[in-house]
């Protein structure tokens, strides 16, 4: 008789142990996709100025499409970008990230971009490909292995 309270008490801590565990909740939840941009696009329209500015190593692409100036971020469209006349484009500044950049603009002509007179491109640290345009440029390519076509 005298174990039988002891074992009661055992009996009851091992049932209630068991009971939890059937209504645990689930401890797994779902996270969301972020994703963060490296590369910011903008236009003043008061001087003309184009300016992209990566900071991590990305393909960056400028060209005229429909008379619209088009900025491509590795390989898709900059969305952030509104619609800009390609001749209201005066001045073109891009600076690579510290990573890799593949610098593309030798989709810019005289014929798509009439009143751009200013184009300075920096590929930043890293091992950089940047393509010029017909147009009379400015290509650093800075620090790193750099080619520059």
């Amino acid at each position: 008789m005298r174990f039988s309270w002891w074992l009661k008490g055992m009996r009851m801590r091992l049932h209630s142990n068991r009971r939890r565990a059937k209504y645990a909740a689930p401890a797994a939840e779902l996270l969301e996709d972020k994703t963060l941009l490296s590369v910011t696009v903008s236009f003043l329209a008061g001087t003309g100025q184009l300016s992209i500015i990566s900071d991590a190593g990305d393909a960056i692409t400028v060209r005229d499409n429909a008379g619209n100036v088009e900025v491509l971020v590795n390989g898709t469209p900059d969305a952030s970008l509104p619609p800009i006349a390609s001749s209201s484009v005066k001045s073109l500044f891009i600076q690579g990230g510290d990573d890799p950049n593949a610098i593309d603009i030798s989709g810019i002509s005289a014929a798509t971009f009439p009143n751009l007179t200013n184009i300075d491109v920096r590929g930043g640290n890293g091992n950089d490909t940047i393509t010029g345009s017909s147009l009379a440029d400015t290509l650093r390519g800075e620090d790193g292995n750099d080619m520059i076509t």
